[in-house]
């Protein structure tokens, strides 16, 4: 299974998210000021995969990006996840991002850092929940209201005990962050497991190279 490029899929993205903005807008202006109006644009953005192939086909000009008008200044984020496409097991992994139910948006545990644009490119450690661990990331500007997310791969991370023993795979993955004003955020991450591999409850339905994608918003933390 070949790699999803980044850089193919973010023109298709931009558009995407912006027709999903304005079917959004048109029910429900109040929820687009909330945060959680990601939930209802989530099928959009976790489509993007499974649509990226139509970017081949598509000639001419994307446009310029969008211009930023306020400040984004370096801080900690509390992140929560708000949809899954689960693309290894049909759904199977979908309780390790959102651990109360698909319709319960779920509060990392730890924050994470996103740096002011000026300040990129940045690699540092995230710090996701167990089984997954700590990763590193590379930070770099898209765009002016877009960061680029590189995760490294990390060659044995645990699928998680309880459920699939010791199964492991290789993790790695990228992703994109929006900067919707200058204390909100909100993203998509396409998560690359492959090469699973342990004991007899490693799932043998698990594809060697599968894809599982998280759509999230974050809010600035308090400084004090």
């Amino acid at each position: 299974m070949s790699r999803l490029n980044f850089t193919e899929v973010a023109p298709f993205h931009k558009a995407l998210r912006a027709v999903c903005r304005l079917t959004a807008r048109a029910t429900d202006d109040v929820a687009i000021a909330n945060r959680r109006a990601l939930k209802s644009r989530l099928p959009c953005l976790l489509a993007v995969t499974t649509l990226a192939l139509f970017i081949w086909a598509c000639d001419g000009d994307n446009g310029a990006d969008d211009e930023r008008d306020f400040s984004f200044s370096t801080g900690e984020f509390q992140v929560s996840t708000h949809g899954v496409d689960d693309r290894c097991l049909d759904g199977g992994l979908n309780l390790l991002f959102m651990p109360e139910g698909e319709d319960e948006p779920w509060a990392w545990p730890y924050s994470i850092t996103l740096y002011d644009p000026e300040q990129l490119e940045q690699t540092y450690p995230l710090t996701l929940r167990e089984p997954f661990g700590e990763m590193e990331v590379t930070a770099s500007e898209a765009s002016d209201l877009e960061q680029r997310l590189q995760i490294h791969p990390n060659d044995s991370v645990k699928l998680g005990e309880e459920r699939f023993g010791d199964c492991v795979v290789e993790l790695g993955g990228h992703g994109q962050v929006e900067m919707v004003d200058s204390d909100e955020v909100e993203g998509i991450i396409f998560l690359e497991l492959s090469d699973p591999r342990g004991d007899e409850r490693c799932p043998a339905d698990m594809p060697e190279h599968c894809n599982v994608n998280v759509g999230f918003t974050g809010t600035r933390m308090d400084e004090s």
